[in-house]
């Protein structure tokens, strides 16, 4: 009787991958909470202030940088205290509420 070979991805199923999938919405939801209770604060600004900004430095450790809110307010304060034509700032504005609107809508 032969031995058969396994490796760690065939042992996953797309129904494990849902599950630890809602494992991790789970440990979110009580990354927020943690924030909320410690801090007194909404779980808007848990995220807003904490969790967030911690969740993007990790991807960008792990090489898939994404931008907070806070980060992404920055840019776009520097990009309206740049001197720039007046056409290139209306072209950036409508940019910056476009990728806005992608990133924080629901």
């Amino acid at each position: 009787m032969g031995t058969r070979n396994f490796s760690p991805h065939s042992i996953l199923t797309m129904n494990n991958i849902t599950q630890i999938y809602g494992y991790l919405l789970g440990t979110l939801d009580h990354l927020i909470s943690a924030y909320c209770l410690e801090y007194d604060i909404s779980k808007e600004e848990a995220l807003k202030t904490y969790v967030i900004p911690l969740l993007s430095s990790e991807f960008q450790k792990r090489g898939s940088p994404i931008l907070s809110e806070m980060e992404f307010e920055h840019i776009s304060k520097s990009l309206k205290d740049i001197e720039l034509h007046t056409d290139v700032k209306d072209i950036l504005a409508e940019y910056t509420k476009a990728i806005r609107k992608i990133m924080y809508s629901n």
